[in-house]
């Protein structure tokens, strides 16, 4: 760790795109526990591959700009220099290239970009092996069910432990990468219930929502219907 103000200043400068990457990331990944080493790597990481990307944008366009082809070189050959010479550009470029790096970073944390990824892992994976595909590491069951058709509904059967059962339409669930004691899910809409004892099917009146803890489920079922909004007119 840097111990100068301004060393400590560009330190963190630096993995601001990796902490923009972790930040939109597990905005909409399932939250699962690491250890202090792993989310420094990951920043790190992130941020460095953030850096690289608009670095490489900017060498890129050296190529056919002569005025960034030779501040580029400056900035390598000797930086104090261009610092002197125009310190508020010097300044300027810089702040401009970290936000830019923020940006790359926030997209490679996007739903979108990590999707894009999937898809070319998963199509290199392919070449190779045909087996049945397993779970993606850090992905619950119960993540990889309910949002396996994006845009579909998704309507839950719970038999409960107690031996009641209990289906309705999903409304949220916890996306907890492990299982715990707390983790829950809600369901809403018309939700139909058969108690232990009973063999009759009833609608739950008078009430809008349930919530299931995953330590009273015995097992689920999960079903997917094309959502109104999305269908054909």
């Amino acid at each position: 760790m840097p111990t100068e103000p301004i060393a400590a200043i560009v330190y963190i400068c630096l993995l601001l795109p990796g902490i923009a990457f972790i930040w939109n990331f597990e905005g909409h990944r399932p939250s699962i526990k690491r250890s202090v080493f792993r989310e420094t790597a990951t920043v790190v990481i992130a941020s460095a591959a953030s850096l690289l990307s608009v670095f490489v944008c900017i060498y890129v366009a050296a190529f056919f700009v002569d005025s960034v082809q030779r501040g580029l070189l400056q900035f390598f050959v000797d930086p104090a220099v261009l610092l002197k010479d125009d310190s508020q550009q010097f300044l300027g470029v810089l702040l401009g290239g970290v936000v830019a790096s923020v940006l790359v970073g926030a997209f490679y944390g996007s739903a979108t970009a990590h999707r894009w990824f999937r898809l070319a892992v998963q199509s290199i994976y392919a070449l190779f092996r045909k087996d049945v595909p397993s779970l993606e590491r850090g992905l619950s069951a119960w993540t990889a069910a309910f949002e396996a058709l994006p845009g579909h509904d998704v309507r839950i059967g719970a038999q409960l432990k107690s031996g009641t059962w209990i289906q309705g339409n999903l409304y949220t669930f916890n996306q907890d990468g492990h299982d715990g004691p707390d983790r829950a899910l809600t369901l809403s809409g018309d939700i139909l219930y058969r108690l232990a004892e009973s063999a009759e099917v009833r609608e739950l009146e008078g009430f809008s929502m349930v919530v299931l803890h995953s330590s009273e489920i015995e097992f689920m079922t999960v079903g997917h219907e094309l959502a109104p909004r999305n269908r054909a007119a």
